[in-house]
């Protein structure tokens, strides 16, 4: 594993438990994606893109809220 990716995943980890799945689900999700791997975690589809995307922006949301930054 690059030293960076690892850096990702710790950072991730620090942040919150819930960072670190979501990264983790997200990056499954890249995997099958970009180079048809089988699916570790969840299966690609339309409607779980979609759910991801979703998750993705309530957790910036929360980082938003956490870090002082308003939504304009």
């Amino acid at each position: 594993m690059r030293s960076e990716h690892k850096e990702i995943w710790v950072k991730s980890a620090f942040i919150s438990p819930n960072a670190k799945l979501l990264l983790r689900e997200l990056y499954d999700l890249r995997l099958q994606a970009d180079y048809g791997k089988a699916s570790v975690i969840t299966p690609l589809s339309y409607d779980i893109a979609e759910e991801y995307l979703e998750k993705v922006k309530e957790f910036i949301e929360i980082l938003g809220k956490e870090a002082g930054i308003v939504k304009c």
